[in-house]
């Protein structure tokens, strides 16, 4: 059934008007119209706060529904403290799992190296030897074994589709022209880095247990958000309310 609406037009002190559009709000009576309304930058922050808990509210329901999801987790006390806990918790995870990429790629990378110290290249280099690394097809390679002068040594570490990876090591005195991709390596090996990757993986799943508390915690987080939304039906009532009587009066209008 279909009932007719009723058309209201309030007139109000100004200073009255928060205090009666709360009022009609518990109620629940009566829809004031905010047709017209352009939101300040002080209304998109508060909308951008309301989309934020929102898209919190769906990952957490989501995450609920997962194998890593603990539901004999703590509730937070509060949805601010659950919603701050979150955010942290996924900033974090984007960070870390951006980094554990960054870490097993550049293993992959590093491998055809084998193992490697940098403080190894260290020691050579104070005591005058200097080992470069390059990368070169088989052919450029035995070239470069075939001519190499006294005083200089390639070796071979490992051959890959790449082409092979190999060392020229020389002393201080001796200048030797390579034409072939010059690799700087990193500190780490591969085998170090995958353990480092393995130790931020572990740092990630810790975070599960924030998701899940913060999971247990949607209500309050979604209460957080009707708050908020309560402040922007204020702000919008505020912002296309009539003014008469230089401002000391305000007309609304109302279904």
């Amino acid at each position: 059934m279909i009932s007719k609406m009723i058309r209201y037009d309030i007139v109000l002190y100004a200073g009255e008007q928060e205090r009666f559009v709360e009022r009609l709000r518990e109620l629940g009576l009566v829809d004031i119209t905010t047709t017209g309304w352009e939101p300040s930058e002080g209304d998109r922050s508060v909308l951008l706060e309301i989309e934020a808990r929102n898209k919190a509210i769906d990952f957490l329901s989501a995450f609920s529904k997962s194998e890593a999801f603990n539901k004999n987790a703590m509730p937070y006390a509060t949805g601010e403290e659950a919603y701050e806990s979150y955010t942290l918790a996924r900033d974090d995870r984007q960070q870390l799992q951006q980094e554990i990429a960054r870490l097993r790629k550049l293993a992959d990378d590093v491998a055809p190296w084998g193992t490697f110290s940098a403080k190894d290249f260290e020691n050579l280099a104070n005591r005058g030897v200097t080992v470069r690394l390059f990368v070169a097809q088989t052919a450029s390679y035995d070239r470069f074994v075939a001519e190499a002068v006294e005083g200089v040594t390639v070796a071979e570490i490992s051959r890959t589709q790449a082409g092979v990876y190999f060392a020229v090591v020389t002393t201080d005195d001796v200048q030797y022209m390579v034409d072939a991709q010059e690799v700087r390596l990193p500190d780490m090996d591969s085998a170090a880095l995958i353990a480092k990757a393995n130790e931020l993986v572990a740092r990630d799943a810790a975070l599960n247990e924030v998701f899940s508390r913060a999971s247990l915690s949607t209500a309050l987080i979604a209460a957080e958000c009707g708050k908020l939304k309560e402040q922007l039906q204020s702000l919008k009532v505020g912002a296309t309310a009539q003014r008469e009587a230089d401002g000391s009066l305000i007309i609304l209008e109302g279904w």
